[in-house]
């Protein structure tokens, strides 16, 4: 079991971190990972900051493989998707790619495949723009 986190910062200070729970989480200490920084804060304001809520998700229905993880931008104004390098559990490198630039705050993403196809769609609030944006992901194989 991991813990997948955000911190929320303005600037480009903003990041995502993982933590592996060991199996004495009381006393044992926890190994972070950062898989994404240096997000810049794009929106301006009373305590804007970046990113937001990160959501790990499956992009087949094959759950063998490591899952992928997208970030509500927030304040960065995106959302970014985090891709696994390799397959190896321990190899905690990342690939971002920047999904959408919403051009106005991103509020928390969903991910659901609503119509049975196999592929999931995310679901993207862009706040100042009173839309939400639907994404399909089709991973090539």
């Amino acid at each position: 079991m991991d813990f997948v986190v955000t911190n929320h910062e303005s600037g480009n200070a903003g990041a995502v971190f993982a933590y592996e729970v060991p199996p004495n989480f009381k006393s044992q200490p926890w190994s972070k990972h950062t898989l994404l920084n240096h997000i810049q804060t794009h929106q301006f304001g009373f305590n804007s900051a970046a990113p937001g809520s990160p959501l790990v998700f499956y992009p087949s229905r094959d759950k063998r493989n490591k899952p992928w993880i997208i970030v509500s931008g927030d304040g960065s104004q995106q959302v970014h998707l985090l891709v696994p390098e390799s397959q190896n559990p321990s190899d905690w490198q990342y690939s971002e790619h920047i999904l959408l630039n919403t051009h106005s705050t991103v509020g928390k993403l969903a991910v659901a495949d609503v119509d049975g196809n196999g592929y999931p769609k995310i679901f993207v609030p862009a706040y100042d723009n009173n839309e939400i944006e639907i994404l399909t992901i089709r991973p090539s194989e």
